[in-house]
Parts: C-alpha cells; structure tokens; sequence
C-alpha cells in the first residue's frame, strides 16, 4: 500500500504499475509484490529508464554544440 499511497498525488493510476522513474523528479519507485516473478524485470526497465535520462543529459550539451546544416 506504500507505494499507491506515494504515488496517490501523482497525475496516473499507479494501480496499474510495478514501478515507475520519474525523471522531474529524480525518482524511481518500484513496488514490491507478494509474488516476486516479475520484480527483477520491473527493475531492470526502470532502472533502464533512470540510466537512459542521464545519459541524454550528459549527451545534450555536447549534441547542441555540433553545427546544424
């Protein structure tokens, strides 16, 4: 319940969800299952979305230096 209480004040239906990276905020919240099956899964995606934000960041300033034409 921690987890839909969380994310109650946030703009989707986290009732729906395993997890979920909020790049404005910087956070990745990930609920955890009775049933962990699918946990490492859940992880593994959100953490991907987490690395691939800080990636672009990283890459931006560099991309916005090159000559458009």
């Amino acid at each position: 319940q921690g987890y839909l209480d969380w994310a109650g004040g946030l703009t989707f239906d986290a009732s729906t969800t395993a997890g979920v990276y909020l790049p404005k905020l910087r956070q990745l919240a990930i609920w955890l299952p009775v049933d962990m099956k699918d946990f490492e899964g859940t992880v593994r995606h959100e953490g991907f979305h987490q690395y691939l934000h800080q990636f672009v960041e990283v890459c931006r300033p560099a991309h916005d230096l090159l000559p458009l034409g």
